[in-house]
């Protein structure tokens, strides 16, 4: 019989140990590094492209009177830009973000290869008719006749800003509605706009100017805004008696002044998630008189108010890689 000697316990593991790195490692995925955006190519379109506008000449007169919207104004709303890695998630909540502006009829953002190989992201619009006329009109059974007469341009000069102008006739009182909104006022990081009514039976009004929460990757937002009025207010009243219902009406004088400070915060902050906090912080006057005499007494009501807020929002997108 044939006896074999056995090996010591630590050489036996040193031998395991060199078989094992002996054996063939399996293959492991490496993911490659996201190609980095060389450069941002924007095209801009008339509202109707060569093709529509050769079939009409009213639609040539259109592209002739609208203003296509800047470059800049479109630069606003994009959440990438040259020089950082490609990232699609940004690419769409993009897209999303200038669709929600309503100036366009098609928006599309894409990546493409430049002949030389380089990353360009192509952003593609075609502008949308902004110049919008407001024309209501009606009449009652009593022959009387009420109607707004208007236009509301939300592009102006291709600014993406908004003017609106409007005569009002109401059954009692007519006059003149007129509203603005501008972004980035001067250059600055700022947001202005107003509206004023004045009508027969009195005037009114309301302002804004700040910063607002541009789009998802936005950190932070603060606004003051307020509003005024000096104005007919009109009570109803109705009496039920034995016999019959009696219906008056008492007029009042409403004056009133409204000043609010808002501020809000994003502690999360990025492509399309978001968590934002906030709070208002607000002084209302208010006064209702009989006799135009009592203006400029102390008013009726003053009072502040103070509220805080939170909103959330998460968006999955689907990732590609260019």
């Amino acid at each position: 019989m044939r006896r074999f000697a056995s090996l010591p316990a630590g050489s036996a593991k040193a031998i395991l140990f060199l078989f094992a790195l002996a054996l063939p490692l399996p293959a492991q995925e490496v993911t490659p590094p996201p190609a980095i955006i060389d450069t941002v190519i924007i095209e801009r379109i008339d509202v109707f492209s060569d093709e529509e506008a050769a079939s009409s000449s009213v639609f040539r007169i259109m592209n002739k009177i609208h203003i296509d919207t800047q470059e800049f104004v479109i630069r606003d709303y994009l959440q990438f830009e040259a020089g950082e890695p490609f990232d699609s998630a940004s690419v769409a909540e993009s897209e999303r973000q200038l669709r929600l502006r309503r100036l366009f009829r098609e928006v599309t953002i894409d990546s493409t290869r430049l002949e030389d190989g380089r990353l360009a992201v192509l952003v593609h619009s075609q502008d949308g008719w902004s110049l919008k006329p407001k024309f209501k009109f009606s009449v009652a059974s009593t022959g009387d006749w009420t109607g707004t007469f208007g236009i509301n341009e939300i592009n102006l000069l291709g600014t993406g800003n908004q003017v609106y102008a409007a005569y009002v006739k109401e059954l009692d009182r007519d006059g003149l509605n007129a509203s603005a909104l501008f972004n980035r006022i001067f250059g600055w990081n700022f947001d202005a706009g107003g509206n004023y009514a004045g009508l027969s039976d009195g005037k009114n009004g309301n302002w804004l100017l700040g910063l607002p929460f541009r789009n998802t990757q936005s950190s932070k937002s603060y606004q003051y805004d307020g509003s005024w009025a000096d104005q007919n207010i009109i009570q109803y009243r109705v009496t039920d008696l034995p016999d019959s219902i009696v219906t008056d009406t008492i007029t009042y004088r409403r004056d009133a002044f409204v000043s609010t400070l808002k501020a809000g915060l994003a502690t999360r902050h990025v492509t399309g998630n978001y968590l934002r906090w906030g709070a208002d912080v607000g002084v209302r006057q208010e006064a209702f008189y009989l006799d135009p005499t009592a203006k400029g007494t102390v008013p009726d009501s003053t009072y502040g108010t103070v509220s805080v807020w939170g909103e959330v929002s998460k968006v999955k997108f689907a990732q590609f890689r260019r």
